[in-house]
Formats: C-alpha cells, structure tokens, sequence
C-alpha cells in the first residue's frame, strides 16, 4: 500500500523547510497539501488480497455477480448461462480382396460446465425477479462402420462417447435480497442426448467381426439457495428452487458376418448413466 518506512506515502518527508524563513512560508503548505493527497490516495492494504480471495471462475458457460456487489433495480435482476453443444463424428472402412481387414474406430471425451450465481456478500433490490438460471442442452452422437468382402475378412467397428456435464445455480451462502417484489429463484436443467452407433457386415469365406458402441453419460444438476437473507426490508414474491434432468442414452450396435467356412460375430451395446439433480434451499 506504500505506508511501509519507505513507502512512496513519505516521498516528501523532510522536504519542508524552516517555517522562520520566507521560503519556508511560501513552500511549506503546498508540501502539506502535497502529503495529504497522498495519503489520501493511498490504497487499502488487503487491495491485493482482496482480488485473490475471489473464487476461481469455473470456467465453461459462466455467468455471476461477484462478491461484494450491490445492485438496486426497479425491475428484474436475471443471471443466466445456457449452453447448447452438438458433436457429430464419422469413422467407415471398407475392404476387399484375398484378405480383408478393416477397423472404424471413434472416441470422443466431452465435457462442459454451465454455471450461474450470485456470490456471497452480494446485495440485491429489485422491485421484480431475482433469478439465477443455469441451461444445457447437448445433442451427441457418433457412427462407426466398416465392410468387408474377400476369401478371409477381418473388420471391427467401435464407438465410445464419454460425456460429462455439470450445471449449477446457485445463491451464495452470505448473499442477501432485503427487496424484491416477485419471485426469487434458482433453477437448473439439462437435455442430454448421447447416442453410438456402430455397423459391420463381413461376407467371405471366413468372416471374422466386432461391434462395439459404448455411452458413458455423467454430471450433476443443481440448484441452490444457501444461507440468503431474503425480504429483510419488504417481503418477497415467492421463492422457487428448481432441477431437471433429462437424459437420453440409445447405444445401439450391429454386426453381420457371412462365412463359408464360418462367421463370427461379436456385439456388444452399454450405457451408463450418473450423476445427481437435486434442489436445495439451506
């Protein structure tokens, strides 16, 4: 904050002159007032931990009032972050001859954070709404496929979708809302769609095939209202803390093999689905 021994606060001490001479009067005050707009500019000494006690931005969609804020409005305060992904991904072989040997293969790790708040020590009036809404929807799908024709095939085909999406609303624990003349609100939601496919076909005189598709899909869905004051100075509109989650998972796989002297065939299909919706008011 430059108050130290040799901070710049004291750039002019002992620069004043004997107030006995006429130089002195003349220069003195002007070194005063010097001093004390200085010191009056000085800033406060947690200036620099205060900025680092700020939580991190958790990055992705994000939208927030910070700490500390004070916001009064004759209408609504909204604070909203949505997010719409799609992934699309196509992986084919095709083969042919005396021997045939042919591998489609996609993998994809996805992942995505929405988040929306009011943080803690945030004051808020407002003759309207006072919400915080936090939204995904994701379309994500793949297909992998192959051919093969010959005296001895040899094909695989697989797909593997790793989802993981998170989204929270939150009103932070120490936040406060003395006025607001409709409702207050946190709401999240999530429309998730996740979707390998995978097709084979082998024809020959030995055909040999595998079909794999495989869906992990997970992530949380929360909406929070913490330790708020709300209605201290007016009563409010209502409260209303909300989740959703939607979720959709179709894995599907298919895989031919025609032989000869012989087809082998190997399908394998799994989903799994994880995560938590929840709503809480502390």
């Amino acid at each position: 904050s430059g108050g130290g021994a040799d901070g710049y606060t004291h750039i002019l001490d002992g620069a004043q002159r004997s107030s006995g001479d006429r130089a002195g009067q003349r220069i003195n005050p002007t070194l005063d007032a010097a001093t004390a707009a200085i010191s009056s500019a000085t800033p406060d000494s947690d200036l620099v931990s205060r900025e680092f006690s700020q939580p991190p931005t958790p990055g992705g969609t994000t939208s927030a009032i910070g700490i500390g804020a004070t916001i009064t409005t004759g209408r609504h305060v909204e604070v909203t972050a949505e997010a719409r992904d799609t992934f699309f991904a196509l992986a084919g072989s095709a083969s042919g001859g005396l021997a045939a040997l042919g591998v489609a293969v996609v993998v994809a790790n996805l992942d995505s954070i929405v988040d929306a708040g009011i943080a803690r020590d945030t004051v808020v009036r407002a003759g309207g709404d006072v919400g915080v809404r936090a939204t995904h929807n994701e379309d994500t799908s793949a297909v992998a496929f192959s051919g093969g024709i010959g005296a001895g095939v040899i094909a695989g085909q697989v797909v593997v979708l790793n989802s993981d999406a998170r989204q929270n609303a939150h009103l932070d624990d120490g936040a406060a809302v003395p006025v607001a003349g409709g409702t207050v609100s946190a709401a999240a939601s999530a429309g998730r769609r996740v979707a390998p496919l995978t097709l084979g076909v082998q024809l020959g005189g030995l055909a040999a095939g595998a079909s794999v598709a495989v869906a992990d899909v997970t992530g949380d869905t929360l909406a929070r209202v913490g330790v708020v004051t709300i209605g201290a100075e007016s009563a409010a509109g209502g409260l209303a803390v909300s989740a959703q989650s939607t979720i959709a998972a179709p894995v599907t796989a298919y895989g031919v093999s025609g032989g000869v002297a012989a087809g082998i065939t190997g399908v394998g299909a799994t989903g799994t689905i994880s995560g938590r919706t929840a709503a809480e008011f502390a």
